[in-house]
C-alpha cells in the first residue's frame, strides 16, 4: 500500500503527471501506478481531451471495458464528479469516507467524499 502523504500538496497543474504538478487525471494514474502496480491507459483522460470529451468518457464507464459502475466505494475506486455542469473531474476514494484529488485552485488533498457528494455522479472499479 502507498504512502498518500506522498500525494498531498502536489501543485495542481492541468495535463500534469508528477511530482512538481499534477491534474485530476494524472493523480488517478499516478495512484493506480504505485499502489496498485496497475499503468491505467492513458485515455482515462488523455492530455488533448476537451471538457465535452472527458464528460462522455465518465458518462460511458471510461470508455475502456476494464471499468464498472459500483454503488459503494471501496479503496482505489475512482470517483466522478460534476464540475462546470458536467462529469469532469475524478479522485480515488481511499476509505473512510476520505478521497484523493488534486483540483483546480488547489494543491493535491484528501478530502471528505460527503462534502462532494451532491457532485457524485459516479463510481468506477477497475477490474484487474
Amino acid at each position: 500500500m502507498v504512502d498518500l502523504a506522498h500525494f498531498i500538496g502536489i501543485p495542481y497543474r492541468i495535463n500534469g503527471r508528477g511530482d512538481n504538478g499534477i491534474d485530476c487525471a494524472g493523480l488517478v494514474m499516478e495512484f493506480y501506478r504505485r499502489d496498485m502496480g496497475v499503468e491505467l491507459p492513458a485515455l482515462l483522460y488523455g492530455d488533448a481531451v476537451t471538457r465535452e470529451e472527458m464528460a462522455s468518457l465518465a458518462e460511458n464507464g471510461m470508455a475502456s471495458g476494464r471499468w464498472e459502475a459500483v454503488e459503494t466505494p471501496d479503496r482505489g475506486d475512482v470517483l466522478v464528479f460534476r464540475m462546470y455542469g458536467q462529469p469532469t473531474h475524478v479522485g480515488v476514494y481511499i476509505g473512510d469516507g476520505d478521497f484523493l484529488h488534486s483540483v483546480e485552485g488547489k494543491d493535491s488533498c484528501i478530502e471528505r467524499l460527503d462534502d462532494w457528494r451532491s457532485r457524485l455522479v459516479r463510481v468506477l472499479r477497475w477490474n484487474r
